[in-house]
């Protein structure tokens, strides 16, 4: 009996192998396989759904950024420069089929899958510069259109600048500004327009005492007009319509703030007799004497570029007369800061320029000395000087010590005033204009560092000193 059933259950596979049921079952098998696993899905990423049908439910984007491919996240102040790319990154509700995107008006290249895809193209030649464009097109993959999206979801944007573009300062209309030369200055029937009358050569050199006075914005909100012993005083204010002592109370003389309205894109100096450009250009006229000079003026900003070096401000005097004035930032030296010796090979003697060959600061005579590398050397921002030693500094055998660390000796003890000059067109020099006062090594060679006719050699100079944070 057992013998029997052995051979029939042999007999049963003999039987499959023997007929085409063994393919048949596997056929059945691999297509409930397939079936299983969606069948080949790269249908959304490649565009080929066959027959889709419509869910009748359009796509939206849930999210958009854009931003300069090099750039890790996404801002408001983003910029790019020729040559770099910009990417838009953006996800869907749902599935899409291959969107189409634009930037600058151009075709982008897109990637991505299902729901999140990225755009980006490089910029050329062609693109103008300002904020970059983008435009999304895209359909589910049930064929449904969505709105086409050009505005990010998150306020970012880029900018975009060939010869690249300058990063925003935080406070642009901190510091001291001027008139700014040839048509620095004029009036017209709208803002902005100087059709009437405007500051041309021969005005700026006639007037050259208005065109160096300063307009000082400081950071803790007070304002003042900085006319040095002469300025432009005209007939209204009992001058002679030429360069004479300032006159109250346009002088300076009283205290005035500053206030920035940035979204109404206006600025208001408080102060009797404080004032931007001309003092006679105030709201709703022009001033026919001293005493009439009202406690502020708003002007409405023109322009303002982003790194705080240009401005442009107006005001109507009377119906249809608007005053402008073009101010220029006066540029803060190079050399303003707290300055220190930067370590090893921060000091050195040689035969040229630059050359450490004969002596120099290593590791242990940074050590030793180490009352000599805190030192500072105050540059300020009005031409002043001043070495700041603390307790103690390096002082040698030719003062009167012994080469060691002591208290400073006079004069170089930075007691004394002094100031300092740089002169561009001479080549990157600064000159100490005190005897008392020193950077580095003390005596007659330090008084002058970077006398050389190249930036590089400047950088090589003797006295290799840091820039201490502010």
């Amino acid at each position: 009996m057992h013998l029997q059933s052995s051979v029939s259950h042999l007999g049963w596979f003999k039987s499959i192998f023997s007929t085409n049921k063994f393919s048949a079952i596997l056929a059945i098998s691999f297509s409930l396989i397939l079936s299983a696993c969606g069948g080949g899905g790269n249908s959304v990423t490649e565009n080929d759904l066959q027959d889709p049908t419509s869910d009748g439910v359009p796509p939206i984007l849930t999210s958009v950024s854009i931003l300069q491919s090099q750039e890790r996240d996404a801002s408001p102040d983003g910029v790019a420069k020729l040559g770099q790319s910009i990417k838009v990154d953006f996800t869907a509700s749902e599935a899409l089929m291959l969107p189409v995107v634009t930037i600058n008006g151009v075709s982008a290249s897109v990637e991505g899958k299902i729901g999140d895809w990225s755009a980006s193209r490089e910029m050329v030649e062609a693109d103008v510069d300002g904020y970059v464009t983008f435009n999304i097109s895209f359909t589910d993959i049930s064929g449904v259109p969505g709105t086409d999206v050009s505005e990010t979801t998150d306020g970012s944007r880029v900018q975009y600048c060939a010869e690249g573009c300058v990063a925003p300062v935080e406070d642009p209309l901190v510091g001291e500004w001027m008139l700014d030369g040839e048509g620095a200055a004029g009036v017209g029937p709208t803002a902005g327009s100087m059709e009437w009358w405007s500051t041309n050569a021969d005005v700026v050199s006639e007037r050259a005492c208005w065109f160096d006075d300063l307009f000082a914005f400081s950071l803790d909100g007070t304002f003042q007009n900085i006319q040095g012993e002469t300025t432009w005083v005209e007939a209204w204010q009992g001058g002679a319509d030429s360069c004479a002592a300032p006159v109250s109370p346009h002088d300076g003389s009283n205290p005035a703030t500053w206030a920035w309205d940035e979204s109404a894109g206006t600025i208001t100096i408080n102060g009797k007799g404080a004032h931007l450009g001309l003092a006679k250009a105030v709201n709703g006229e022009e001033l026919s004497s001293s005493g009439s000079a009202p406690d502020s003026i708003t002007y409405t900003i023109l322009t303002l570029t982003a790194d705080g070096m240009n401005l442009t401000v107006t005001l109507e005097t009377a119906p249809g007369v608007w005053w402008t004035f073009n101010l220029a930032k006066k540029p803060v030296s190079p050399f303003v800061g707290n300055w220190k010796l930067d370590g090893e090979g921060a000091a050195g003697v040689g035969p040229t320029a630059g050359s450490m060959e004969w002596w120099s600061t290593n590791a242990d005579v940074v050590a030793e000395r180490a009352c000599w590398f805190d030192d500072v050397y105050a540059f300020g921002s009005d031409g002043s000087f001043s070495n700041i030693f603390g307790e103690d500094t390096w002082v040698e055998a030719w003062q009167g010590g012994s080469d060691s660390c002591a208290a400073p000796v006079a004069p170089h003890d930075g007691s004394a005033a002094a100031t300092f000059s740089h002169d561009e067109e001479a080549g990157t020099k600064a000159q100490i204009l005190s005897e008392e006062h020193e950077l580095g090594l003390l005596g007659d060679r330090a008084r002058i560092i970077g006398d050389y006719e190249t930036e590089n050699e400047t950088k090589r100079a003797i006295e290799n000193l840091k820039n201490l944070p502010k």
